[in-house]
């Protein structure tokens, strides 16, 4: 049986009016993420992207507004621009239908740009203000190293996190402690930078026509390698990518075998929301080569 599709409510339908200042004649739904809904909307003069928010998470919209905002404004990566936001809806430029495919001039275009976004060095690792990475507070508190940044705001933090009480062993946890006892031997020291923080293939998109755009960002000043990580976990950007990346920013010797130890804090979050076994058995995969 088909599953019905979400629809806007009355005062959903409202309040997008007067956010597009002009009536609302006309929407279709597209997807939904894990914490919205996401429609394209129709006025009498151009189209437009609303992300509805599924429940009441405080400030999830005006963070991704202020992250989409902030990159855009480095010069570097385009994003989706910015047309209205209120505590429960996103209203966006409409980027059009996806292309299926990009081709390598595109990515190494895109990896280039990724590595400018990269470039502007910052003074800590963290962030002005806590903020999230789906539906999962994210946390900032500013530290001057990076692998304390590491443990205490994207692993440690999250040891209980949803389901990861009924998945995570005292043992897995006893093997990420040890791999944070040598972590600083194992990864390059690299100066904060401005991070998308949630950059995997379902955040790019790819436009008709050619170029890629950067979406649904998790901001914060974060270790660039450590940006890369899930590039390599879960549908692999092509090779493309890395070339310009190489060309703007420079990747270290190294860089692909020790992206899985940034894919830890990934990792635990998938197994506390969906209790996610491929997940647990990539953990523990990482524990046994690192530890």
């Amino acid at each position: 049986m088909e599953e019905e599709k979400p629809e806007l409510n009355d005062g959903q339908a409202e309040e997008l009016t007067a956010l597009m200042g002009e009536p609302l004649r006309a929407w279709e739904y597209l997807t939904s993420g894990a914490a919205n809904h996401i429609f394209r909307l129709r006025s009498d003069s151009r189209t437009w992207i609303a992300k509805v928010c599924k429940e009441d998470i405080p400030d999830l919209f005006r963070f991704e507004a202020e992250a989409l905002e902030r990159m855009g404004g480095t010069g570097t990566v385009t994003v989706p621009r910015v047309l209205g936001v209120s505590e429960g809806i996103l209203l966006m430029e409409d980027l059009g239908p996806e292309a299926e495919e990009a081709d390598d001039e595109d990515w190494f275009d895109f990896g280039r740009d990724f590595g400018a976004l990269h470039r502007g060095k910052m003074d800590y690792y963290g962030y002005p203000f806590d903020n999230y990475l789906g539906i999962w507070t994210q946390k900032n508190t500013p530290e001057k190293d990076w692998v304390d940044f590491y443990y205490k705001n994207r692993v440690s933090c999250y040891y209980d996190a949803g389901r990861n009480g009924e998945f995570i062993t005292a043992d897995d946890i006893a093997g990420i402690e040890g791999i944070f006892l040598k972590m600083k031997d194992l990864v390059p020291d690299l100066p904060p930078a401005v991070c998308h923080g949630d950059f995997w293939m379902n955040n790019v998109f790819k436009k008709v026509g050619g170029g890629i755009v950067l979406i649904d960002p998790a901001l914060h000043y974060g270790h660039p390698e450590a940006d890369l990580a899930n590039t390599q976990l879960y549908k692999v950007f092509p090779e493309a990518f890395y070339e310009g990346y190489d060309e703007s920013y420079g990747l270290i010797p190294g860089w692909r075998e020790r992206l899985p130890l940034y894919q830890l804090k990934e990792l635990l979050l998938m197994i506390a929301q969906f209790g996610h076994e491929k997940s647990l058995v990539r953990l523990r995969e990482i524990i046994a080569r690192f530890r």
